[in-house]
C-alpha cells in the first residue's frame, strides 16, 4: 500500500482555543479526536464532527471526549451525539 504524499499527515487541534471548522477538516480522510481538557464550545465541535462523517470522514474518539470532567465541558456534543453518530453518551 502506497501513502498519499498530497494529504497532510495530521492535524493537531488544541481543544482550548480556535475554531474548528469543516473546510480545515477535509483536508484529512480521517481523525483521531483525544481530548485533555475542555472545549470553548462541545457542541460546535460535535456538529462540526458530524458535518465531517457525512462529507465521507472517519473519525475515532478517544479519552475523556465523554467524560463531563471537572467544568461540564469536556465531553463532545451537538450532532455527533443528538443524532447517534457514536455509540456511547457522555458520562
Amino acid at each position: 500500500m502506497r501513502r498519499d504524499t498530497s494529504r497532510p499527515h495530521y492535524l493537531f487541534l488544541l481543544s482550548h482555543g480556535g475554531t474548528l471548522t469543516l473546510a480545515r477538516l477535509q483536508a484529512y480522510d480521517m481523525l483521531l479526536l483525544r481530548t485533555d481538557s475542555a472545549f470553548q464550545d462541545p457542541v460546535a465541535v460535535g456538529d462540526v464532527l458530524a458535518d465531517f462523517i457525512d462529507s465521507g470522514g472517519g473519525l475515532v474518539i478517544a479519552t475523556f471526549a465523554f467524560s463531563r470532567g471537572v467544568d461540564n465541558r469536556w465531553w463532545v456534543g451537538g450532532r455527533l451525539l443528538d443524532e447517534e453518530y457514536s455509540p456511547f453518551g457522555i458520562s
